[in-house]
């Protein structure tokens, strides 16, 4: 197994990090020294035979992100990523499902640094409508819930109403969420 020098890598001043599963202790120390945070990709890496650390990476004061990482391998799936994270971290120690997703929705700040979660007055809305069941942890049904529980997604102000629109639609939600200025009805 290849691991990289980790102070090479962060001597080019990335604005993120992948994967991070061979790192050290003190790999994971100068990653938070440096700020940068780190993106992982449970699945991708379980089909490699590895899993990352999730409760370490946290208790080291790592910003981390969550993604899907490559098609090829597993289809990009941000509550498939999110459920199989969860699990991950449970046998490592566990974190609470809150900061799985909270994990997974910093992941959008990979595209746009800028970018906050939230909904705000006369902003175009992102968001999903999921039906999960009740309980004291909302956040532990949310990040085992499916494609099955999702019943609207909004993106850049224009609905969808379940089945959500599938990965090859993203392109063109992205494209219509530039072009849309009027708010659904």
């Amino acid at each position: 197994r290849v691991r990289e020098d980790v102070e090479t890598v962060l001597d080019l001043k990335p604005a993120f990090l992948v994967h991070m599963v061979q790192a050290t202790d003190a790999d994971f120390e100068r990653c938070a020294d440096a700020d940068v945070p780190i993106v992982v990709c449970p699945r991708s890496n379980a089909f490699f035979g590895l899993t990352p650390d999730i409760p370490r990476m946290l208790g080291h004061g790592i910003e981390l992100r969550l993604g899907t990482d490559n098609a090829m391998i597993n289809t990009p799936s941000l509550l498939r990523e999110m459920e199989f994270a969860y699990r991950v971290a449970r046998m490592k120690g566990g974190v609470p499902a809150r900061e799985i997703f909270e994990m997974a929705l910093r992941g959008r700040r990979l595209s746009n640094p800028e970018a906050r979660s939230g909904i705000r007055v006369g902003a175009r809305a992102d968001l999903v409508i999921l039906d999960l069941p009740g309980g004291p942890n909302a956040f532990a049904s949310l990040v085992r819930a499916s494609a099955s529980d999702v019943r609207l997604v909004v993106s850049g102000g224009r609905s969808w109403p379940a089945p959500a629109p599938s990965v090859r639609d993203a392109s063109m939600i992205r494209g219509r969420r530039r072009s849309v200025a009027r708010p659904t009805r």
